[in-house]
């Protein structure tokens, strides 16, 4: 029955949607299609636009699903097919996710999988290009195989694991440094009961199995490491840390001047094309791409940590809200083709005074169709986030206090790896994790009902 309600929606949804807005609004898509082409058109991991360049900016798991789909069923129809695995991939998530739930909660772990494939968030976002489904998929793997290992504590589930996140890594950075994640969670696995808290060579066993675990996921990025290497002579996974730091010091320069994205945008240019003629020799404009980058980002970490900590506090603040609170009506309202401007295109196009003015500009011209899809999506998300809360608290309180806290583990540090760029289609890898907590908390109430 979840199935088919799952393919009608689906469905329902695929025929309600606008022509191409899969690559249109698939924030990004464009920098994956590009080296996909490339690699059909070049033989190599190369952008159309600049063909003699290696792309370092991005990994190359995702453009190779899209190569992959172009090069057998054409463009349109290739992308349309990716859609299609998307789907497919989300249904397994799902999957995965009752698994997660069933040793814990058994007769509410099919809410768990209705959450997750049933999510607004996710849901729309499976229909764009973008590597989030995919990437969830992997890490739902990945934490399926380190709970395994919780169970039993065998060097072979977190070695599974492991590869899980290496492959996510080759999806999406990010899922890089969870590698580093690993030997703490598989540590927290390792205490023992109460009266024996720390059984330090059942803890030290664990946190080398974890450590095995680490390298092998550094293993697995090394040879992407010495790809970029030998065409860039940098040693890194991606080069886009640069600009990722520097979308980030935009935001605190938006809360700190109430100004636009835009005029924070032209701020950040302004300052760096300063600091690159004060502090750096003659010829820096003969830099390559990589390297300017690389200059980009320690220009941006200094000027962060030079942020008034009023400032820094208001973007992280907000961050966060719109991470764990913002539902993807944006994406239905793309997909669809209404009209209306999302609250964050309004902080990018015009100055909006206060850090919360941009919620009244929004409500005074948002048309109602868009209105009610931002009223629906962002009460599932904050009743799940309710629900998940109680949950958490249950699972540390009770039996299962050590997933818990490995639950918790991994949320912070994608939390803490998305500074103050928080909004919901980076939640999407970690809605199974909430899923799971908000079962906990269902379930938490449900029995403490039957009790009273």
């Amino acid at each position: 029955m979840l199935l088919v309600c799952f393919v009608v929606v689906n469905a329902a949804i695929r025929f309600a949607a606008v022509p191409d807005a899969s690559v249109i609004h698939g924030y990004d898509a464009s920098s994956y299609l590009s080296p996909a082409k490339g690699m059909l058109a070049y033989g190599d991991y190369v952008r159309t636009e600049i063909p003699s360049v290696a792309d370092t900016f991005t990994v190359p798991l995702y453009p190779a699903l899209l190569a992959v789909n172009i090069f057998l069923f054409g463009e349109d129809a290739g992308l349309a097919a990716v859609i299609f695995l998307q789907l497919v991939a989300l249904y397994a998530t799902g999957l995965m996710t009752r698994c997660l739930v069933r040793p814990f909660y058994p007769k509410a772990a099919v809410f768990a999988q209705a959450i997750v494939v049933f999510n607004p968030n996710s849901l729309s976002t499976a229909h764009l290009i973008q590597t989030e489904t995919v990437f969830t998929l992997l890490l739902t793997a990945a934490i399926f195989f380190l709970f395994r290992f919780g169970r039993t504590l065998e060097l072979r589930p977190a070695l599974i694991s492991a590869v899980f996140v290496g492959l996510a890594a080759y999806c999406r950075p990010v899922g890089l440094y969870l590698g580093a994640v690993i030997p703490f969670a598989c540590a927290i696995f390792g205490l023992g009961q109460a009266g024996n808290l720390f059984p330090w060579r059942r803890i030290a066993r664990a946190a080398l199995v974890g450590a095995a675990a680490m390298t092998l996921v550094a293993a697995m990025a090394a040879p992407w490491v010495y790809r970029n290497y030998v065409a860039e002579g940098v040693p890194v996974f991606t080069s886009n840390l640069g600009p990722y730091l520097r979308d980030n010091l935009i935001q605190i320069y938006m809360k700190r001047h109430k100004i636009s994205g835009i005029e924070a945008a032209d701020l950040f240019e302004l300052r760096l094309s300063s600091y690159m003629e004060s502090a750096l020799d003659a010829g820096y404009e003969d830099l390559s791409e990589v390297e300017h980058r690389s200059i980009i980002g320690a220009f941006a970490l200094r000027e962060i940590a030079s942020q008034p900590l009023s400032a820094v506090l208001s973007a992280a603040v907000r961050s966060e809200l719109l991470l764990f609170g913002a539902g993807g009506a944006g994406n239905f309202k793309n997909i669809f083709g209404l009209s209306g401007e999302a609250m964050h295109v309004i902080e990018h196009r015009r100055a909006t005074g206060g850090p919360w003015s941009s919620i009244r500009q929004f409500l005074a011209v948002a048309p109602l169709p868009y209105l009610v899809l931002v009223v629906f999506t962002a009460g599932w998300a904050t009743i799940l986030r309710l629900f998940g809360l109680i949950g958490l608290i249950g699972m540390l309180m009770g039996p299962h206090w050590r997933h818990a806290l490995v639950i918790v583990t991994i949320i912070g540090y994608f939390t803490a790896t998305y500074l103050f760029l928080g909004q919901s289609r980076f939640r999407v890898p970690l809605e199974p994790l909430l899923a799971v907590l908000a079962v906990a908390g269902l379930s938490l109430l449900r029995t403490g009902r039957r009790r009273s």
